[in-house]
């Protein structure tokens, strides 16, 4: 009898981390890491675990990395940049194509088209700020595989301190690079986001504000870069 009260006993208290660790797995994180924890803290793995995002969620992880990227404390979004990158995910999703182009002395760039239309296009149409500058895309190879420049790492002299990539540069009568339209790369699993636009002349930047965030499905952003590759290859 007694030795039935002992076992009843070791089932119970067995029972909790059981279900923690259930709970972890089914949560998309270590079933025997969260069993150990209920095991030697009962009641508080529970609690630490609610609080955590679930893995298994796409877009928790998304934010997930979010949070680690901009080191963002916490459990749960809290702040400005959070929510924004939030409601950014939910939005609509837009589709990228690059096609070729000639600029000057027969050099060869890389056309930006979002949702199939001139990105150069949108963005003179719906900003004042750069009525008066005369814009060029990218040199291609500037864009194309294996560079990684619209892949969240700007390429000098493209880029600036708060790593913005270069997508059009103004140049003089000379040539000479004057003054870029830069934007902010996040990178994500499942999405690239490009945000906070700026026109950067003689070393000051003016944010472009008119100019809305743009979110990408990271797989057909990706198709696209590689099918430019394409072009240049059988060009």
């Amino acid at each position: 009898m007694l030795l039935d009260f002992a076992l009843m006993g070791v089932l119970f208290l067995l029972s909790i981390p059981l279900i923690c660790g259930y709970f972890a797995h089914t949560h998309g994180r270590s079933f025997w890491l969260w069993f150990c924890l209920g095991l030697f803290l009962p009641g508080i793995a529970h609690l630490i675990l609610v609080c955590l995002p679930d893995k298994s969620n796409p877009i928790e992880r998304e934010l997930e990395n979010i949070r680690i990227e901009n080191s963002l404390l916490g459990t749960r979004p809290q702040s400005d940049v959070e929510k924004r990158f939030r409601k950014l995910i939910k939005s609509k999703k837009h589709t990228i194509r690059f096609s070729g182009c000639i600029v000057r002395e027969g050099a060869t760039a890389a056309q930006i088209w979002i949702d199939e239309r001139s990105l150069l296009e949108q963005f003179m149409t719906s900003e004042k700020l750069l009525k008066n500058y005369q814009f060029e895309p990218l040199p291609i190879d500037l864009i194309m595989p294996p560079s990684n420049h619209l892949l969240g790492e700007p390429v000098a002299p493209y880029q600036n301190y708060y790593k913005r990539s270069a997508i059009f540069v103004h140049r003089n009568d000379a040539g000479v690079a004057t003054a870029q339209i830069r934007v902010k790369i996040e990178p994500q699993v499942e999405y690239i986001i490009w945000h906070d636009f700026v026109l950067e002349h003689m070393g000051v930047e003016r944010p472009l504000r008119r100019i809305k965030a743009l979110v990408f499905n990271r797989l057909q952003y990706i198709e696209a870069l590689d099918y430019l590759a394409d072009l240049e290859i059988r060009a």
